[in-house]
């Protein structure tokens, strides 16, 4: 093994990603950070210990892993909800940035073409990035999770016809018969080639995957749900859907079987080792000399660009009238710009519609962006109570789901329920606990974000209101002061901490019973005043302790 063969960068990425990562977790901050750090240091710009070109492939592996995954886990049913958001956020992202630098690009200096190029690189949010971040705040399944999801996947998609129309730029200006013509060319390949994927693999998938099921072999289901994962995802990059979004269609096809969880555990590992090679592939892009000479520059664009894209979602979010708090944090996760983003700006410079000019203060601002993301997510609460504040006047109040006259129409009337359970949150667990509750003969009014629930719920003539069980105006409507218990089974560890305070605020006496996954969520909550917590880790293992004493036949003390 010797310095700049291919096996030594791949340990010189791991070993400086393991390093940097372990650091900044000492020191509390998101291991992409470190991730991304380290591609500056042992980049061509850096020490130049690994030339990039030797973890690009790395790089590509590691999207389709993670875009497989994310495949899988994710429900289609839930995404189905949002469409309507996800598809006008999506669009907003790359209208408004379009319309800015076309009407500034005298001032810009900019040519049609480079308006054009800067709008698409801007207007693209990190798929790879946020569902990172999500996954590891434990928010996948929110809604917020949901909407921010359901935009990036837009996104995606819309990412072929823009690395199609790069060359049409080139070849044509933005003559716009070329351009229709190239445009109805990738609408066909994303429509017919994924659709053919998807009804192909829902026959062929399960069947492969139930052959090598009945060998018991786990080593044998591993290679196929790796086989899976790079054989579609290559397929569909060969067919000009892009590697990325072939991947993600892989994970949806398995997730329609029986072995999504089994193929998803599998690929879990090399997925996460594979993905932090695709940062510190981020990190290696960058150049340090420009950022040093240059920084005052940044200094103004890379506020102007965030600012751009989080002030067009919280537009679109408060149109759609999702409360401030879902608003504000998909605003923030998505303000970033995108790995696609890298590919439309370096097609763009290859096909001279860029020069260095615009490619390295844009480059630079899109790297900073994605580094900023875990700081700007912290900002989320303080972001979220000023809207609240202002919510009462300004024009964001029109929204019915989020305004008191709302809450005050459908409350729960309070001369007919008294002494009630709350059930806040109506998944899996706040369904079994509230049928549960009712099968004993006590009142139980739900809150929960999915308005379709509520309704169901209004039809069978029980108690719900829809709306952020977090919010004093909800609870209300759910007559707070006159309920015998909450019990909270929202999977939102940050809604339930601002939950319990303004609970006790208003009545010290309830009983609050809230569900946490993990220990340190348990401790704080505990501080802040729930009476009881179920930590679903320890009553799992409470659980398997008792069936494997009753299996061996051995007595309780």
């Amino acid at each position: 093994m010797h310095a700049g063969s291919p096996l030594f960068s791949v340990f010189a990425v791991l070993t400086a990603a393991l390093v940097s990562a372990t650091i900044l977790h000492r020191l509390r901050q998101p291991a992409v950070i470190g991730f991304i750090l380290a591609g500056l240091l042992i980049g061509p710009q850096g020490l130049g210990v690994v030339p990039y070109e030797n973890v690009e492939l790395l790089s590509e592996v590691g999207i389709a892993l993670l875009m497989f995954s994310i495949g899988v886990e994710l429900s289609i049913q839930q995404l189905a909800r949002v469409r309507n958001v996800a598809l006008a956020g999506a669009l907003a992202l790359l209208a408004v940035p379009l319309v800015l630098f076309i009407g500034l690009r005298d001032v810009l200096q900019f040519t049609r073409a480079e308006a054009i190029v800067w709008a698409m690189v801007t207007g693209l949010s990190s798929t790879v990035v946020v569902l990172r971040l999500l996954a590891d705040r434990g928010e996948v399944g929110t809604v917020q999770g949901n909407v921010g999801t359901g935009i990036l996947l837009v996104q995606d998609m819309i990412t072929i016809p823009m690395l199609v129309l790069i060359p049409a730029f080139a070849k044509s200006g933005t003559d716009g018969n070329v351009i229709l013509e190239e445009l109805l060319k990738a609408g066909w390949n994303i429509g017919v080639i994924g659709a053919g994927l998807l009804v192909l693999g829902r026959y062929l998938v399960p069947k492969l995957l139930r052959f090598v099921a009945h060998t018991h072999s786990k080593e044998l289901f591993s290679i196929a749900a790796l086989c899976l994962t790079l054989g579609i995802a290559g397929l569909a990059g060969w067919m000009g859907l892009g590697l990325a979004l072939g991947a993600f269609l892989a994970g949806l096809i398995v997730s329609e079987s029986d072995f999504g969880n089994q193929a998803s555990s599998e690929v879990l590992p090399l997925r996460d080792a594979f993905a932090a090679v695709f940062f510190v592939s981020i990190g290696m892009l960058a150049d340090l000399r420009f950022l040093a000479g240059e920084w005052r520059k940044i200094l103004v664009l890379l506020p102007f660009l965030l600012l751009i894209k989080f002030a067009t979602l919280l537009a679109v979010g408060f149109l759609f009238r999702y409360q401030a708090k879902i608003t504000v944090f998909v605003a923030l996760a998505l303000a970033q710009m995108s790995e696609f983003s890298f590919l439309v700006l370096h097609a763009a410079r290859k096909e001279g519609l860029i020069n260095d000019a615009s490619y390295q203060p844009l480059l630079a601002s899109a790297i900073l962006s994605i580094v900023l993301t875990p700081y700007l997510l912290k900002l989320h609460p303080k972001i979220k109570r000023l809207f609240n504040s202002v919510n009462k006047t300004a024009w964001i109040s029109r929204a019915p789901q989020s305004s008191p006259e709302y809450y005050e129409e459908n409350r729960v009337p309070k001369e007919n329920v008294r002494g009630h359970v709350i059930v806040a949150g109506y998944g899996p667990t706040g369904s079994h606990v509230a049928r549960a509750l009712q099968d004993l003969g006590l009142t139980v009014v739900v809150i929960d974000l999915n308005y379709k629930v509520v309704q169901e719920l209004k039809a069978g003539k029980q108690h719900a209101i829809y709306g952020d069980s977090s919010s004093l105006i909800v609870l209300e409507a759910a007559n707070l002061p006159s309920a015998a218990m909450l019990v909270v089974t929202i999977p939102d560890p940050l809604a339930m901490q601002s939950l319990i305070q303004k609970v006790k605020q208003v009545r010290p006496d309830i009983t609050v019973i809230m569900r946490v996954k993990y220990m340190s969520d348990r401790d704080k909550l505990l501080g802040l005043g729930a009476d009881d917590i179920v930590w679903e880790e320890y009553e799992a293992g409470r659980e398997l302790v008792s069936r494997a004493r009753e299996r061996l036949g051995i007595q309780r003390d």
